[in-house]
């Protein structure tokens, strides 16, 4: 086991009710008298902290930071699993929406405009491809919108798409950003934006027939923060996992998603992943 498969599993091994109970610690020894096993009880809890916080200072960081957790719901229904945004939180105006992706207004209107002629295609979105990561801020012109980079892995397409609707309004609009595959793991990271004009709920919708028997949920932590994770079979390569961390923040969310053969090292290689994206915000 190297030193970063170590420390990423050490890592997952730290929860809230542990921290918590180190940082009691401190109090206990104030309050200790010269009994031995009082004495003895606190030390272990300082030598507990210590480890704790070791392991926090060899991942990159000394600060301690309270949890987040992830704000959406999880529900689990027949052949569907979904969460959803606090719908007051994750509808922006799209007012705020600024950047050169204004141009969908004009082309969309054009589709609903031809579509008696074009019946054959649905109307109102948009779709552009962008040369790099480093475009899609400027290009969307959401001032709260973050996209994370994947340190080591080469882009290989950086799409972004806008819904739109007849009275010319943003609905939604994601940026998507894919890589090549990093030890036979495909990795895509995707930021999810709706405005107040959406029809749709804020948040993510997996289906698929049996899905709920192979899908596990879990929540990981990293910076103070509690990210979702979704991991599930593929239904129709059942040798391939999918695994997509989800994280919400300033009214966008945010998804990481990697697939990979059900082997050890593509596993560690994931896990690998999944940590790096986590520690970007």
């Amino acid at each position: 086991m190297d030193r970063i498969e170590a420390l990423t599993r050490a890592m997952w091994n730290i929860d809230e009710s542990l921290i918590q109970e180190c940082l009691d610690a401190d109090e206990e020894m104030e309050k200790a008298s010269s009994s031995p096993k009082v004495l003895k009880k606190t030390a272990r809890k300082c030598l507990l902290w210590a480890a704790v916080m070791l392991v926090l200072i060899l991942l990159g960081g000394t600060t301690v930071y309270a949890i987040v957790h992830f704000q959406g719901e999880v529900k689990k229904e027949e052949g569907m699993i979904s969460f959803s945004l606090d719908a007051e939180s994750y509808r922006v105006d799209e007012s705020l929406i600024k950047g050169q992706i204004l141009e969908a207004k004009e082309i969309t209107k054009k589709q609903y405009e031809q579509q008696s002629v074009y019946n054959w295609a649905t109307p109102g979105y948009y779709y552009a491809e962008l040369s790099s990561a480093d475009e899609v801020k400027g290009f969307i012109g959401y001032e709260k919108l973050i996209i994370p980079r994947m340190k080591g892995l080469e882009e290989t397409s950086v799409r972004v798409r806008a819904c739109v609707s007849e009275t010319q309004k943003f609905e939604s609009v994601t940026a998507s950003v894919f890589y090549a595959p990093s030890e036979s793991v495909w990795t895509d990271e995707t930021a999810y934006l709706w405005t107040k004009d959406s029809p749709e709920e804020p948040g993510i919708t997996l289906e698929g027939e049996g899905i709920n028997d192979h899908v596990k949920i879990e929540h990981r932590q990293a910076n103070g923060r509690e990210f979702l994770l979704v991991t599930y079979q593929d239904l129709s390569q059942s040798e391939y996992l999918s695994c997509t961390v989800y994280w919400a923040e300033d009214t966008v969310l945010y998804s990481l998603h990697l697939r990979f053969i059900d082997q050890e090292d593509h596993r560690i290689e994931a896990e690998k992943l999944i940590l790096e994206w986590m520690n970007t915000f």
